[in-house]
């Protein structure tokens, strides 16, 4: 049945049904959100590939879906906003970044310190041959073009994959914090912590993602473990956390 529906989808897509089979499929649509999810994945992908070759895209995106068919993977994730949505979630996040910055009660310099250390910086992950990777790809334009939620979504397929990619989990979490989900952001962190090479910076970013939820004790304990690259900002900080005790 799910095989049927990728069909039906991609025939859809490229205007191979009837009109009596396209009124249908689109009836279905209404009545179905899994299908609708579905649909909308798939054109998130296509969009987000469309500069590659048109052969080697089709040919990758078909290897991915027959993935997600023997994984069972969830059909719910990594589709695109549509454009009402992404207008209500930009003006949602000028009331929270107005919130913010000119809230007179006692969190108004905590949270501007988050603004003030936060960099969202940009994506740049190392990719290799595999279907997986072509999720990177579209993860990582969406995260330059500041579609956090989006990229945040294709990062975390991705590690469903491919969990031991340190270099992918911390652009998730800086993902998550971008999108104003600190929770799941500090604990994309506290697994960044178990690598060596990504101790620090996730100790870092967690501390970021503590002082946004208001932990600021736990935050502190964070930011006095913080070394290498990272301690002079974390002292720094951790200075003017003091300051407003």
């Amino acid at each position: 049945m799910t095989t049927d529906r990728h069909e039906r989808i991609d025939q859809y897509l490229d205007g191979a049904l009837s009109d009596a089979e396209r009124k249908q499929f689109e009836s279905d649509l209404q009545s179905d959100p899994e299908l609708a999810k579905l649909l909308e994945l798939h054109r998130a992908v296509d969009n987000a590939l469309s500069d590659r070759h048109e052969k080697a895209v089709e040919r990758t995106l078909q290897d991915i879906r027959q993935n997600r068919l023997q994984r069972n993977w969830s059909l719910t994730l990594f589709f695109r906003q549509r454009p009402a949505l992404a207008a209500a979630a930009a003006i949602a996040l000028l009331i929270v970044a107005g919130w913010f910055l000119w809230n007179p009660g006692g969190t108004a310099e905590p949270n501007k310190l988050f603004t003030q250390y936060f960099e969202s910086g940009t994506a740049e992950l190392t990719q290799m041959s595999g279907n997986s990777e072509q999720l990177l790809v579209a993860g990582e334009q969406a995260y330059n073009g500041q579609r956090f939620h989006e990229a945040l979504d294709l990062f975390e397929e991705f590690l469903r994959l491919q969990a031991d990619r340190s270099d992918v989990r911390l652009m998730a979490g800086k993902a998550a914090l971008a999108s104003g989900e600190w929770e799941k952001a500090a604990g994309h962190f506290t697994l960044l912590e178990q690598d060596p090479a990504y101790r620090q910076e996730g100790r870092w970013q967690k501390s970021l993602a503590l002082l946004a939820q208001g932990q600021y004790e736990a935050c502190r304990e964070l930011l006095r473990q913080v070394e290498g690259r990272r301690a002079e900002k974390a002292a720094e900080l951790l200075e003017q956390l003091d300051n407003l005790r």
